[in-house]
């Protein structure tokens, strides 16, 4: 009779072949050999959007948890760290942040939380940088400090194994991206982002 691990193997080839990442997500829990977790390295600010919200730097939360609530704070993170590369308009994050919600002056309302944002890094000890950049009316986050963030690496690692001709290495590949999957992406603010 095949083991465990060859059953498992089996399956999740079928899942590769079959393209269903629902299936491997599924089959995680049956190989307790593996894991999901990275070496956090000094520098680095890792940033967990999947199943739950948190920044983490240096070994210490910065911002949120698993049960993170859902604030002007951590939702203007959220989005400017996801977007980093691209950028948000200034009129997309205050229809983001403030839609529901009467605001007399939105401009200044969003410098008030870009404000405290801010002030989150500062008090928590990180690096002295400005975090929030704006260039004509669009803002981005940083590049002057590395982010690894947990959603952008599950989608990387999926694509990569699709596009993938190797049967081992894509097998490596899914395996990567169904360990690095932990719930849905920023659960409490499902349907906003």
């Amino acid at each position: 009779a095949p083991s465990g691990r060859k059953m498992f193997y089996s399956a999740f080839r079928e899942g590769i072949r079959a393209g269903k990442i629902s299936v491997l997500i599924s089959l995680r829990g049956r190989l307790p050999a593996m894991t999901a977790t990275t070496e956090m390295r000094e520098g680095v600010m890792y940033v967990k959007m999947l199943g739950g919200f948190s920044i983490t730097y240096n070994g210490k939360v910065i911002v949120g948890s698993s049960k993170s609530s859902i604030s002007q704070n951590n939702s203007l993170l959220q989005i400017l760290i996801h977007s980093r590369e691209k950028g948000v308009t200034r009129d997309s994050l205050e229809e983001f942040l403030f839609a529901d919600r009467e605001v007399d002056n939105a401009h200044h309302s969003l410098r008030s939380v870009i404000y405290n944002a801010k002030k989150i890094f500062e008090k928590a000890g990180l690096p002295k940088i400005n975090y929030i950049i704006s260039e004509k009316n669009v803002f981005y986050w940083t590049d002057q400090i590395e982010v690894e963030e947990d959603a952008l690496e599950f989608e990387k690692a999926y694509l990569q194994a699709k596009q993938c001709k190797d049967e081992e290495e894509r097998l490596q590949l899914y395996l990567k991206a169904v360990f690095q999957y932990s719930g849905e992406f920023l659960p409490m603010q499902a349907g906003s982002v």
